[in-house]
């Protein structure tokens, strides 16, 4: 559950340095053979598109969760706030 850790990290530090949110709410759980992350804000979002591959650890979030064999999927628009969600599967041992 490394790169869960590391990527609630950077997705925190992404609503604090940025968002302007005055809500954040973290949902961790099962779902059949995978364990689900979701991060949402009430910030002010951003647009997908406008976003550069260093502009705020996005990337690094996506190669975190690809290098556990999970997924990241980010929601957003400007003024609706920003969703991330994470699914890796759960495994033996850990």
């Amino acid at each position: 559950m490394g790169a869960d850790h590391r990527v609630t990290q950077e997705a925190l530090s992404n609503v604090s340095r940025h968002s302007q949110a005055t809500r954040v709410k973290i949902e961790l759980y099962t779902e059949d053979t995978e364990i689900v992350l979701a991060i949402i804000d009430n910030g002010q979002g951003f647009d997908l598109s406008d976003v550069n591959e260093d502009g705020i650890g996005l990337s690094s979030m996506q190669e975190r969760m690809q290098a556990v064999g999970g997924q990241l999927q980010i929601e957003s628009d400007a003024g609706r706030g920003t969703q991330i969600t994470t699914r890796c599967p759960i495994t033996e041992g850990g």
